[in-house]
């Protein structure tokens, strides 16, 4: 079955993904002492027993926000 995802909840998924990855750039930066961007390259909704198969084998960082509601959930 395919994951649906309300329209109207990505821009409030796209804010939290670019905060997130400016809080991590901004992490990184003071943990090493030196300057750190990200780039936020794709948006992807899989389920989790699908991940191995869409992101294969090589090394790949990511992150996971439990959401409060589903992101159909009309708000």
């Amino acid at each position: 079955m395919p994951l649906l995802v309300d329209v109207r909840k990505l821009t409030v998924i796209n804010q939290l993904i670019k905060d997130g990855s400016e809080s991590v750039a901004c992490s990184l930066s003071t943990l090493a002492g030196v300057d750190a961007s990200v780039e936020i390259k794709s948006l992807s909704f899989v389920d989790p027993s699908d991940m191995p198969a869409e992101i294969g084998t090589r090394t790949t960082y990511s992150a996971r926000i439990r959401l409060s509601e589903p992101p159909t959930a009309s708000s």
